[in-house]
């Protein structure tokens, strides 16, 4: 227990880096499984499940955020602009406390 890494940061490293260039409403590449993206210069890598449940990781910032969600209609999702305003844009910046 304690510090011991379950998955290699090699492999995690290989598999959140973008192999396919792409554009969607939600990212920019794809990964191994992983959609990669950046805001602000900030890069981030999502995995997209069914009905709009999401899963952000942004290791500049040290956070990992979680949407649990059962939307039929997953055109625009309200997180998705969520995570690059008050996470991205509100932590990135340094701006805690605005």
């Amino acid at each position: 227990m304690g510090r011991e890494a379950i998955v290699p940061s090699n492999w995690v490293k290989e598999s959140t880096r973008t192999q396919l260039e792409l554009i969607t409403g939600i990212s920019e590449g794809y990964g191994y499984k992983w959609y990669t993206a950046s805001h602000n210069n900030i890069s981030y890598y999502l995995a997209n499940g069914a009905y709009g449940q999401r899963l952000y990781v942004i290791p500049e910032l040290k956070i990992v955020a979680v949407f649990t969600a059962s939307i039929d209609d997953i055109k625009d999702p309200i997180y998705e602009k969520a995570v690059k305003r008050y996470i991205i844009d509100g932590l990135g910046s340094g701006n805690y406390y605005e």
